[in-house]
């Protein structure tokens, strides 16, 4: 039997995962980009301690994991999808993270096997982004 403690969790996991989707679904209609799209889940959630991203992409915290659907994008979504990401690892290293994840966004660009290029291309982004 549950208790009234448990179903209170329950609606608040339920509330956050339809919070990430509305972020999500904000960034693919160009509402939001995708530095703020990780800004907003990251506030959603707690504090981003984790990003795993090859086929899915999956973005936790200390408590929870979240995972974001990747299936059927366009290729321009999908590019999104790719930089979000990219901004959500940086944000795990960012917040102290000792093991960020990994990003593996194509050949020769990923955060386990080719670091540098990973670097440069995610410094890319942050100063796309963050500048007005």
């Amino acid at each position: 039997m549950t208790t009234n403690k448990e179903k209170l969790k329950g609606k608040m996991m339920k509330k956050i995962k339809k919070m990430i989707e509305t972020i999500v679904i904000s960034m693919k209609a160009r509402r939001i980009n995708p530095l703020e799209a990780v800004r907003q889940i990251e506030a959603a959630i707690g504090g981003i301690t984790a990003v795993n991203y090859r086929k899915g992409l999956t973005i936790q915290n200390h408590t929870r994991r979240e995972s974001i659907d990747t299936r059927g994008l366009s290729k321009k979504e999908s590019k999104m999808v790719d930089e979000l990401a990219t901004l959500a690892y940086l944000q795990a290293q960012r917040n102290g993270s000792r093991t960020p994840g990994e990003v593996h966004l194509d050949h020769g660009l990923s955060s386990k096997h080719y670091a540098k290029q990973f670097k440069e291309y995610a410094g890319g982004l942050v100063e796309k982004y963050a500048t007005p």
